[in-house]
């Protein structure tokens, strides 16, 4: 896997700036336009894309096109050299009606398939959680530790947005990856895949990808666009990750 340059571990304040100015740059970007039409009696939009997250730059999760992502991913890493080398795969909350299903104070719950994702469930609103960490900067061990994805494992993170004001419920479907290296590891990330309910406040069944109420839309350059074009990592035009 062909990887970018590593960079320093950001602090929480840090992430938290980062998170702002991403913000403030998809609405200025103005991808909205860009969102492709959904069927009126749809009930469940799937979108069988492929997203890397691999560098400690947002890359963005927008499952209903709106005009600013709520959901930003980020891979970062301390400096390989350091004995205290940390890895983490973190997911960033956008918007401010974003959120995600906890395991644990900022940490990311890894959902089975067949879970029920609704308003039943515990959510964090606010900042970033971790999907997986490794390192002795998280605690003092090789392995992961924080975070409820398993590396190498696929699992579901439950999601809830706002469209017009009102709360919809999704999933996106992650594997996170551990890859050993000099003085430590990299973790980097997988989306395969993301859904959500169209009728507000209503339970979606995670990894549910079939079925009369189910329209699938393949991904595109808009769909890309609309994610945040920017985040695109460069090394996926070099061929990325498998």
């Amino acid at each position: 896997m062909k990887r970018v340059a590593r960079v320093p571990l950001q602090l929480s304040e840090s992430l938290h700036r980062r998170l702002s100015a991403y913000a403030l740059a998809a609405s200025a970007a103005g991808v909205g336009v860009l969102a492709l039409a959904q069927p009126a009696d749809a009930r469940i939009i799937y979108r069988p894309d492929k997203i890397e997250v691999a560098q400690p730059s947002c890359v963005f999760l927008n499952p209903a096109e709106e005009a600013t992502a709520p959901f930003c991913f980020v891979a970062d890493f301390t400096a390989p050299t350091s004995s205290l080398w940390g890895d983490r795969v973190t997911a960033g909350l956008v918007t401010s009606k974003a959120g995600f299903v906890i395991a644990g104070h900022r940490s990311a719950a890894a959902l089975k398939r067949g879970a029920v994702v609704g308003p039943k469930d515990q959510f964090q609103n606010s900042g970033y959680g971790s999907l997986a960490t490794s390192g002795p900067f998280f605690g003092g061990t090789s392995k992961h530790h924080r975070g409820g994805f398993q590396f190498g494992q696929p699992a579901y993170l439950g999601i809830s947005f706002a469209i017009n004001g009102r709360t919809h419920y999704g999933w996106a479907m992650i594997t996170i990856h551990r890859e050993k290296y000099s003085t430590g590891y990299y973790l980097w990330g997988v989306i395969k895949g993301y859904a959500y309910e169209t009728i507000p406040n209503k339970p979606i069944v995670a990894g549910k990808t079939t079925g009369p109420d189910v329209v699938i839309v393949q991904p595109a350059t808009l769909g890309h666009l609309a994610a945040g074009a920017s985040a695109i990592p460069a090394w996926r035009k070099a061929g990325g990750s498998k």
